[in-house]
């Protein structure tokens, strides 16, 4: 039991100030657009967003091509924000079932294991599926002052990334046409 208070104490701390600000969020459907609004801060490339369909929603993760081909980032990507989001609302939250849209590189049992949930692969995204209702749960971690606080610092954080230079060919482009 001690160890698991050290390992939440020591998770909870690795965060970052995007993952710090999404624990103190309002409910589920709250922290998720936090995710995505900050997501930036600790990977450029790394695409969130809800899915719907009927029976559930879905939180996607995505990458550049080149990082999905590589199959295991997306799945660790994808199990630690399931673990933040639980840790976020105190408990484990209940999920439907986990799609990757790789194929496995292990066997389907142990992410089953991990997850609490079917999970399948080769599907169309890959998402952690729950029932809609979860989503306006309150987190247990919930805390709308020290959230502001750490959205101003993160506000900034995002305004200091550099905008990425255009490739070559867009240069070229523009100095065609302005010529």
């Amino acid at each position: 039991e001690k160890g698991v208070a050290i390992g939440i104490k020591n998770y909870t701390a690795t965060l970052g100030v995007g993952g710090q600000i999404c624990m103190r969020a309002d409910d589920l459907a709250h922290a998720s657009t936090l995710s995505e609004r900050f997501s930036r801060l600790t990977d450029t490339g790394v695409e969130l967003r809800w899915l719907e369909r009927e029976d559930a929603v879905g939180h996607s993760i995505s990458h550049r091509p080149e990082v999905v081909a590589l199959r295991f980032p997306i799945e660790v990507m994808l199990g630690t924000g399931y673990r933040m989001m639980s840790h976020a609302a105190g408990d484990p939250v209940p999920l439907r079932e986990v799609t990757f849209a790789h194929p496995a590189g292990y066997p389907v049992r142990a992410y089953e294991e991990l997850f609490g949930a079917p999970v399948r692969f080769e599907a169309e995204h890959s998402a952690v599926w729950l029932d809609r209702e979860l989503l306006t749960r309150p987190l247990a971690r919930r805390d709308p002052m020290a959230r502001r606080y750490l959205e101003a610092h993160a506000e900034q954080m995002l305004a200091q990334l550099s905008v990425p230079a255009p490739p070559a060919v867009v240069a070229q482009i523009r100095e065609a046409v302005l010529v």
